[in-house]
């Protein structure tokens, strides 16, 4: 472990095996990171290409945590896409269905079950 702070360069390494069982084989990486005054930060090239970043952007999840923020890979889930046919279907389905609400409506009026 090498610790820097406050003087030379401001970095904080820390490299250790990880004791949680499920990862015992992996390495925790711990870097000292700067935020500028708009809130970004830049995260090293070795602990983006540890997360399967390198040179390419990537989405992460910023989770706020009672011991800090955790980011951590994201993915984007594609919506499906509906033809203008598959709409249709749905507004068809939609105004039978408002149909159906209309006819319950009037038999409860009425005291049919």
């Amino acid at each position: 472990m090498r610790c820097a702070l406050g003087g030379g360069d401001a970095a904080f390494d820390d490299t250790r095996p990880c004791i949680f069982q499920e990862f015992k084989n992996v390495e925790i990486m711990t870097k000292m990171i700067l935020m500028n005054e708009r809130g970004m930060v830049t995260l090293p090239k070795r602990m983006r290409q540890r997360i399967g970043y390198g040179e390419t952007r990537g989405i992460l999840v910023a989770e706020e945590r009672p011991e800090g923020i955790l980011l951590r890979p994201g993915t984007v889930v594609a919506v499906e896409s509906y033809s203008p046919e598959r709409i249709a279907e749905f507004e068809s389905a939609d105004a039978e269905l408002a149909e159906f609400a209309v006819g319950l409506r009037k038999a409860a009026k009425k005291g049919e079950p």
